[in-house]
């Protein structure tokens, strides 16, 4: 089990300014008792994760990294985007729902419709959606493909009021804005 050092604890409190563990909760927005429980010799890590890091034969300190933020949440998918528009170029690439309404949640679906110009054989659809769940395995939430050319239309008309082209053919999303009236 990995524990607070209490010495370096105590010693980074006083670097920082800090006169007491209560005025030191305060600022980052705690309860002065999360960080005694903590200095009081609980483990750090969850027991799982304990055993995961130990059964690999790992170290701490190098099995764990400080995960960086995108700069925006759009750069989250916009590889695996860029990559199906690369494998299915004749696919015009559409966000739409609550992403793009702005009304999104840190680990909310990210909702895209497909749609190719004259038609897409639901082969070609599956096609597209197993590329994207081969590319998007690792993420913390789900991208959701939807056959726009196979969608009813108020739903296309619904969707529309707030989608977003991304990517792809511009012939395609010409030809889904006269489906829907645009």
């Amino acid at each position: 089990m990995h524990i607070i050092d209490k010495r370096l604890f105590n010693e980074g409190l006083k670097n920082k300014g800090y006169r007491t563990i209560g005025e030191f909760a305060n600022a980052l927005g705690f309860h002065r008792n999360t960080i005694h429980y903590y200095l009081s010799g609980h483990g750090v890590f969850p027991e799982a994760l304990e055993s995961i890091i130990n059964a690999l034969g790992l170290n701490f300190q190098d099995a764990i990294v400080k995960k960086e933020e995108p700069v925006s949440p759009i750069e989250v998918i916009m590889l695996i985007i860029d990559q199906l528009q690369a494998d299915f170029p004749k696919v015009a690439f559409v966000l739409f729902g609550s992403r793009s309404k702005g009304v999104f949640k840190k680990y909310s679906d990210w909702d895209i419709g497909v749609y190719k110009a004259g038609g897409m054989l639901h082969e070609f659809y599956r096609e597209i959606v197993k590329k994207k769940n081969d590319l998007a395995e690792d993420l913390p939430f789900f991208i959701d493909i939807v056959n726009f050319n196979n969608a009813d239309l108020v739903f296309l008309k619904e969707a529309a009021k707030w989608w977003s082209f991304l990517t792809g053919s511009l012939q395609s999303f010409s030809e889904l804005k006269k489906k829907v009236a645009l």
